[in-house]
């Protein structure tokens, strides 16, 4: 989304307005995916990559662009999830300016032909579809980071460049994560949940290590751990009190 007046005919008091700010359509997707392609049949649940983007394989950078889940069928005919990147150009809202969407009731609205769209992973299984989570890139956008099981079906943290390649398992995790994961500011940690705890990862070697304890039933954590400036992590957990049991606030300082 970017500035750039739009009116709207028919205007009304609930839904249809105009506005100030233009959105484009990103992705295009197909109904039917064909088996073996490139074609997605959903595009979802992505993150900006990067602070300022990422450097690709010829050294210039790519100052913006979007990794994103897509749906893609394989040829044995099943629907697996694998990661998808886009990049943006820098002048995309002038060429949207002179290149208007159009739509209507029998037409879809089109991706801008200059967003160019590339797969990056290959995987047999796919993105792990549990726990829902949105992909995460590191600041300096080196890494993508996803969810994917290992060998014995753990659901562990893995990582992927813009440029593509090999996926790379990161977390070692004793059992399947249960939420969402986020990157520290300064680009060396991942946060997540599992076995009713907060996992910390080092991203330089892997080490994976609890920052809290397992409370049993009553004081479970829960939703994604956030990470602050200052390397403090924040998680919600359930805690029973006497007036009740109700989700708080915590945190941790990781030092």
């Amino acid at each position: 989304m970017f500035p750039g007046e739009v009116k709207v005919p028919g205007t009304d008091s609930v839904e249809n307005k105009s506005g100030t700010m233009y959105s484009v359509l990103l992705v295009p997707v197909v109904k039917e995916p064909k088996p073996g392609t490139n074609e997605v049949s959903k595009a979802f649940d992505e993150c900006w990559i990067g602070s300022d983007g990422y450097l690709k394989a010829d050294g210039t950078r790519q100052h913006k662009a979007i990794a994103w889940q897509g749906h893609v069928v394989n040829d044995n005919g099943q629907t697996i999830t694998d990661i998808f990147v886009s990049d943006i150009p820098d002048d995309l809202p002038e060429w949207v300016q002179q290149n208007p969407a159009s739509a209507g009731a029998t037409k879809l609205p089109e991706a801008p032909p200059v967003i160019q769209h590339r797969r990056i992973s290959f995987m047999q299984d796919g993105v792990s579809a549990t726990p829902r989570h949105w992909l995460r890139s590191t600041p300096d956008g080196s890494l993508i980071g996803f969810f994917r099981e290992d060998k014995n079906k753990i659901v562990q943290l893995w990582v992927i460049s813009p440029n593509g390649g090999e996926p790379r398992q990161l977390s070692h995790l004793p059992s399947s994560a249960s939420g969402p994961f986020n990157f520290s500011y300064d680009g060396k940690y991942a946060s997540m949940l599992a076995d009713e705890r907060v996992w910390i990862v080092d991203i330089a070697n892997g080490n994976t290590f609890p920052v809290t304890e397992n409370k049993g039933v009553g004081y479970e954590p829960n939703g994604a751990v956030i990470w602050s400036p200052r390397n403090e992590v924040f998680f919600n957990r359930v805690i029973k009190g006497r007036k009740g049991t109700f989700r708080q606030i915590c945190t941790v300082s990781l030092k």
